[in-house]
Protein backbone atom coordinates (compact mmCIF):
# COMPACT_ATOMS: atom_id res chain seq x y z
CA UNK A 1 0.00 0.00 0.00
CA UNK A 2 2.74 2.54 0.82
CA UNK A 3 4.27 2.11 -2.76
CA UNK A 4 0.92 3.50 -4.21
CA UNK A 5 1.17 6.31 -2.33
CA UNK A 6 4.53 7.08 -3.20
CA UNK A 7 3.49 6.97 -6.83
CA UNK A 8 2.65 10.62 -7.57
CA UNK A 9 5.80 11.57 -5.73
CA UNK A 10 8.07 9.36 -8.31
CA UNK A 11 5.96 10.12 -11.54
CA UNK A 12 6.43 13.99 -10.17
CA UNK A 13 10.26 13.59 -9.74
CA UNK A 14 10.48 11.84 -13.31
CA UNK A 15 8.62 14.69 -15.06
CA UNK A 16 11.18 17.27 -13.58
CA UNK A 17 13.72 14.86 -14.66
CA UNK A 18 12.49 15.01 -18.10
CA UNK A 19 12.25 18.37 -18.24
CA UNK A 20 14.87 19.44 -17.46
CA UNK A 21 16.79 17.27 -19.79
CA UNK A 22 14.65 19.01 -22.37
CA UNK A 23 16.14 21.95 -22.27
CA UNK A 24 16.27 23.86 -25.24
CA UNK A 25 20.11 25.19 -26.26
CA UNK A 26 21.16 28.18 -27.51
CA UNK A 27 21.04 28.42 -31.50
CA UNK A 28 25.21 28.49 -32.62
CA UNK A 29 26.03 31.34 -33.88
CA UNK A 30 25.92 32.22 -37.40
CA UNK A 31 28.53 33.37 -39.86
CA UNK A 32 27.58 37.00 -39.73
CA UNK A 33 27.57 37.05 -36.06
CA UNK A 34 31.53 35.08 -35.95
CA UNK A 35 32.86 37.13 -38.34
CA UNK A 36 31.63 40.63 -36.73
CA UNK A 37 34.45 41.67 -34.73
CA UNK A 38 37.84 42.89 -34.98
CA UNK A 39 40.53 40.75 -36.52
CA UNK A 40 44.52 40.41 -36.53
CA UNK A 41 46.66 38.30 -38.41
CA UNK A 42 48.30 35.70 -36.67
CA UNK A 43 49.81 34.55 -39.98
CA UNK A 44 50.26 35.60 -43.33
CA UNK A 45 51.27 34.04 -46.73
CA UNK A 46 51.79 35.36 -50.18
CA UNK A 47 51.84 33.05 -53.16
CA UNK A 48 51.90 30.05 -49.99
CA UNK A 49 54.88 31.25 -48.57
CA UNK A 50 55.38 32.69 -44.93
CA UNK A 51 55.61 36.34 -45.40
CA UNK A 52 58.17 36.99 -41.99
CA UNK A 53 59.55 40.08 -43.14
CA UNK A 54 56.72 42.47 -42.82
CA UNK A 55 54.96 43.38 -39.45
CA UNK A 56 51.64 42.71 -39.55
CA UNK A 57 50.91 43.69 -35.20
CA UNK A 58 49.16 46.97 -36.27
CA UNK A 59 46.59 45.18 -38.88
CA UNK A 60 43.17 45.35 -37.87
CA UNK A 61 39.98 44.34 -39.90
CA UNK A 62 36.59 44.89 -38.35
CA UNK A 63 33.54 43.99 -39.46
CA UNK A 64 30.40 45.14 -37.87
CA UNK A 65 26.65 44.17 -38.09
CA UNK A 66 23.22 44.91 -37.41
CA UNK A 67 21.43 42.03 -35.80
CA UNK A 68 22.00 39.39 -38.41
CA UNK A 69 22.63 41.89 -41.44
CA UNK A 70 26.70 42.87 -42.29
CA UNK A 71 26.98 47.01 -42.16
CA UNK A 72 30.15 48.79 -42.70
CA UNK A 73 33.87 47.16 -42.11
CA UNK A 74 37.45 49.33 -41.71
CA UNK A 75 40.60 48.71 -42.26
CA UNK A 76 43.94 49.57 -40.32
CA UNK A 77 46.90 48.42 -42.30
CA UNK A 78 49.59 49.12 -40.27
CA UNK A 79 52.55 47.99 -41.76
CA UNK A 80 50.94 45.12 -43.94
CA UNK A 81 51.16 45.71 -47.55
CA UNK A 82 47.89 44.37 -48.47
CA UNK A 83 44.76 45.35 -48.61
CA UNK A 84 45.32 48.68 -48.64
CA UNK A 85 42.16 49.74 -49.13
CA UNK A 86 42.62 53.47 -50.52
CA UNK A 87 41.26 55.96 -49.99
CA UNK A 88 39.44 55.00 -47.37
CA UNK A 89 39.84 51.49 -46.12
CA UNK A 90 36.33 51.52 -44.99
CA UNK A 91 33.00 50.30 -46.56
CA UNK A 92 30.13 47.85 -46.54
CA UNK A 93 30.60 44.22 -46.66
CA UNK A 94 28.29 41.23 -47.33
CA UNK A 95 28.22 37.69 -46.69
CA UNK A 96 27.75 35.36 -49.73
CA UNK A 97 25.00 32.35 -49.50
CA UNK A 98 27.25 29.69 -48.54
CA UNK A 99 29.95 31.30 -46.25
CA UNK A 100 32.53 31.14 -48.82
CA UNK A 101 33.31 35.14 -49.86
CA UNK A 102 33.47 38.10 -47.98
CA UNK A 103 32.82 41.09 -50.60
CA UNK A 104 34.04 44.61 -49.56
CA UNK A 105 32.42 47.29 -50.93
CA UNK A 106 33.90 50.99 -51.26
CA UNK A 107 30.71 52.33 -52.61
CA UNK A 108 30.64 51.25 -55.96
CA UNK A 109 30.74 47.74 -57.48
CA UNK A 110 34.04 48.25 -59.52
CA UNK A 111 35.76 49.18 -56.08
CA UNK A 112 34.79 45.95 -54.91
CA UNK A 113 37.27 43.50 -53.40
CA UNK A 114 36.05 39.62 -52.91
CA UNK A 115 37.58 38.25 -50.27
CA UNK A 116 38.08 33.70 -50.11
CA UNK A 117 36.99 32.89 -46.84
CA UNK A 118 39.68 29.20 -46.21
CA UNK A 119 37.83 26.53 -44.44
CA UNK A 120 35.31 27.28 -41.45
CA UNK A 121 34.65 30.21 -39.61
CA UNK A 122 34.90 30.33 -35.72
CA UNK A 123 34.80 32.88 -32.91
CA UNK A 124 38.64 32.31 -32.42
CA UNK A 125 40.24 31.82 -35.73
CA UNK A 126 39.12 32.87 -39.83
CA UNK A 127 41.74 32.43 -42.72
CA UNK A 128 41.09 34.85 -45.80
CA UNK A 129 42.66 34.83 -48.76
CA UNK A 130 42.46 36.98 -52.42
CA UNK A 131 44.44 37.45 -55.19
CA UNK A 132 45.85 41.10 -55.17
CA UNK A 133 44.35 42.73 -59.21
CA UNK A 134 47.32 43.46 -61.42
CA UNK A 135 46.48 47.42 -61.33
CA UNK A 136 47.63 47.58 -57.64
CA UNK A 137 50.83 44.77 -58.15
CA UNK A 138 51.48 43.60 -61.49
CA UNK A 139 52.50 40.54 -60.33
CA UNK A 140 49.42 39.67 -58.72
CA UNK A 141 50.05 38.11 -55.57
CA UNK A 142 48.05 35.81 -53.48
CA UNK A 143 47.60 36.46 -49.92
CA UNK A 144 46.15 34.58 -47.27
CA UNK A 145 45.95 36.04 -43.80
CA UNK A 146 44.89 33.79 -41.22
CA UNK A 147 42.85 36.11 -38.48
CA UNK A 148 42.04 36.17 -34.70
CA UNK A 149 40.38 38.21 -32.50
CA UNK A 150 42.02 41.64 -31.98
CA UNK A 151 42.64 42.35 -28.12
Amino acid sequence: MKLFKNQPFVILLALIGLMASCKSKAPEPTSVELLSRAWRVSRATINGQADNNTNYSAFRITFQRNEQNPTNYTVVPGNAPRPNLSPTNAGTWALNATNTQITLDRGSATAEITINIVGTITDQAVTISWKVPRTVDKTEPTLQYELVPAL
